[in-house]
């Protein structure tokens, strides 16, 4: 396929000669007649054949091969078929680059997609802005006309609900019960018609919400296809990160192969970019990394060896690394949380090496001021085992919350269970049950940030569990924020949502800042991006 880069800048030359030189007819039979039928004939044999179902078949890997960060979602209902499109390449790459020939470049996309819709049988609601942002709604014909409400049907996913939707140079253009280009409603960018008047879109904010209120994106991180399961942490304000799977070669849903990554990189502070730091002892992902006094603590975790029972520190000079051996785990795990109390480093959960990785109920402790007694056992938590748990520190007191069970089936498949509990341990009263949070949150970001007044603990993000069919294919891990009050023991979600959700990967805190390096941002696709927040700007 070629990517969207390859020919958008060609398009958008293309359409304004065509139509400067022939007219708007001739430039509406070519995207009927060029695009829709000629160069996308496939989808539109596979949309005629299969309606909605061929709808989530060709966008859900068009998308997906020209968005590969996702900058999209769709959503499938019994009888609609919503896309998203929250930061469009095509548009966004005209302009980052300042290319603006045509006046009405976006009109192109229903100017194919229109007719192919109303050979299918399908009719069209629609908006777009002009700044690389619009929505789908493709329904039956006969069905009843009007728009969708803002989050009718794709949820928080719906574009409409980004506060750069009506940004400052963004114009709406809509479209209710459409099969093409002059189904436009009144009040739009009229046909034809140069908009000289309207300001340029801004050209920051691709992705959208680069910077947002207690968030602030930080440099890129060195591996261009962004890694899932990094070992990150921080010594003396330098952030070093390194470790992580991906896959290099296809994407998991072409079959692709995992790597696992051995390069380390450190951010100084307040630096603009990543530098080369050296290599960890060999390739490791999905260890439970903590910072602590002199480095990173880093216990377990797998490769392509299997599953990891060592533990080691990692620390920085200001020139090279340095690992020095720690006490080993009692057994190997990997997916473990990881937090630190009064000293003590406290590791939780994890998955076990075996045809199934099954899940753990280990507790166990590490005193760093005298790591040579080695991990000492605890009594576990009153509930399920689970990896991909969030453990963190706060009020004197560690906090377990969600994670992944997994057992072994009676035919030896695995079983899972998406944990909805919470548990709090304090050393010397043992552990208590706590309210349950309004959802799963698996491999959520762990330590979790929190604050002391209020006392809070802030969930970022996580798996939720939903099945697939109650899920938009494509569509990002949660950005919602869930927040525990200490004080109340209570559950509310944050006004503030998670601008660039991941998962699998640490939470570091530098001061006030909590800082989240790389991720998964869906099963096999991984983000270069970096972002630090401030928890106390995340209003409950």
């Amino acid at each position: 396929m070629m990517g969207c880069y390859d020919f958008c800048g060609h398009y958008e030359w293309t359409f304004a000669w065509l139509e400067r030189t022939a007219g708007r007819d001739a430039l509406k039979a070519y995207w009927t007649e060029a695009i829709g039928q000629d160069s996308q004939r496939h989808a539109r044999a596979l949309i005629v054949q299969e309606g909605i179902a061929g709808m989530e078949k060709y966008w859900g890997h068009t998308l997906a091969e020209e968005s590969p960060q996702l900058g999209f979602s769709i959503t499938r209902g019994q009888d609609v078929f919503r896309i998203d499109i929250h930061d469009c390449p095509s548009k966004g790459f005209l302009l980052r680059n300042g290319l603006n020939q045509h006046h009405d470049y976006c009109d192109h996309c229903i100017g194919w997609i229109g007719p192919m819709m109303r050979d299918a049988g399908f009719v069209i609601d629609h908006e777009h802005n002009h700044c690389g942002q619009c929505w789908w709604e493709m329904r039956p014909a006969g069905t009843p006309p009007g728009h969708t409400g803002v989050g009718g049907v794709s949820g928080n996913d719906d574009v409409r609900r980004r506060p750069n939707w009506q940004a400052a140079g963004a114009r709406l253009d809509r479209f209710d019960q459409a099969t093409g280009p002059d189904d436009k409603l009144a009040g739009g960018a009229t046909a034809g018609k140069p908009v000289s008047s309207a300001p340029p879109c801004p050209t920051s904010g691709f992705p959208a919400a680069s910077v947002s209120h207690g968030w602030q994106q930080g440099p890129p991180f060195p591996i261009e296809l962004g890694l899932g399961g990094v070992i990150a942490g921080q010594q003396d304000g330098v952030l070093i990160a390194g470790g992580g799977t991906n896959f290099p070669d296809l994407p998991l849903s072409a079959g692709g192969g995992k790597s696992t990554h051995a390069e380390v990189f450190v951010l100084p502070p307040a630096g603009q970019n990543w530098f080369p730091a050296g290599r960890l002892p060999e390739p490791r992902a999905y260890a439970a990394a903590i910072s602590v006094p002199g480095g990173v603590l880093v216990a377990g975790g797998e490769n392509g060896a299997g599953i990891r029972q060592d533990a080691f520190l990692m620390s920085w000079d200001g020139a090279r690394l340095h690992f020095a051996a720690m006490p080993p785990l009692p057994a190997p795990r990997t997916s473990l949380a990881a937090a630190v109390l009064d000293g003590m480093v406290y590791l939780a959960g994890g998955f076990g090496p075996g045809d199934v990785r099954q899940s753990q109920v280990d507790f166990w402790r590490l005193a760093l001021g005298n790591p040579s007694t080695g991990w000492q056992a605890l009594p576990t938590w009153p509930g399920p085992s689970r990896g991909q748990a969030v453990l963190t520190a706060a009020g004197g007191a560690l906090y377990l919350i969600s994670g992944l069970e997994v057992t072994g089936g009676p035919d030896g498949t695995p079983r899972t269970n998406y944990l909805q509990d919470a548990y709090r341990y304090r050393p010397d009263r043992g552990w208590t049950n706590l309210p349950p949070p309004p959802r799963p949150a698996v491999a959520a970001p762990t330590p979790a940030p929190a604050t002391r007044d209020p006392a809070r603990i802030f969930i970022l993000g996580g798996v939720d569990g939903r099945p697939p069919s109650d899920q938009s294919r494509g569509k990002r891990v949660p950005d919602d924020i869930l927040v525990f009050d200490l004080k109340t023991e209570s559950w509310s979600i944050a006004a503030e949502r998670w601008p660039a959700p991941v998962v699998t990967v640490p939470a570091v805190q530098m001061g006030g800042e909590w800082w989240f390096v790389s991720g998964e941002i869906r099963a096999g696709i991984r983000t270069p991006e970096v972002w630090s927040g401030k928890p106390e700007l995340w209003s409950a």
